[in-house]
C-alpha cells in the first residue's frame, strides 16, 4: 500500500497519545469512557499490585516520549497541543518507575522548553 508521510505522522501521534492516556489512566486507579479530557488527579498511594503494574509498562512510556523527541521540530511543534496535556499530567503522576521521570525530564528540557521559548 501507499502511504504518505503525513497519514503516517497522524497514525504515530495518536499510537503515542493513546499509550500516554492509557498509562495516566491506569496510575489514577481511573477507566474512562472519554480521552479527551485530562486533567490533574488526587494522589492516592498506589497499591503495590497497580506499582507492579506501572513499573512494568514504565519502559513502553520511556520508549514512547523518547519517540515523540523524534519527531521533526516543525511535526513536534504542530503536534505540541496534543501531547502538552499528557506530559502535563504524566509531571504529577506517581510513578512506579523513576525511569519515566527522567525521560520526562529530558524531553522538557531538550525538545518542549525550545519550543515554548521560540513563542516567547
Amino acid at each position: 500500500p501507499d502511504f504518505n508521510a503525513e497519514d503516517v505522522e497522524s497514525s504515530f501521534v495518536e499510537l503515542c497519545r493513546e499509550i500516554l492516556q492509557f498509562y495516566i489512566e491506569a496510575s489514577s486507579g481511573q477507566v474512562a469512557e472519554s480521552t479527551t479530557s485530562v486533567g490533574p488527579h488526587p494522589s492516592i498511594p498506589l497499591s503495590s499490585r497497580r506499582r507492579r503494574e506501572l513499573t512494568s509498562r514504565a519502559p513502553l512510556i520511556v520508549a514512547t516520549l523518547q519517540a515523540i523527541c523524534t519527531l521533526a521540530d516543525t511535526s513536534f511543534e504542530k503536534n505540541l497541543g496534543i501531547f502538552f496535556p499528557l506530559i502535563s499530567s504524566l509531571v504529577t503522576c506517581e510513578h512506579g518507575s523513576r525511569d519515566i521521570q527522567v525521560a520526562l525530564s529530558e524531553m522538557l528540557s531538550v525538545s518542549v522548553g525550545p519550543v515554548l521559548l521560540r513563542s516567547c
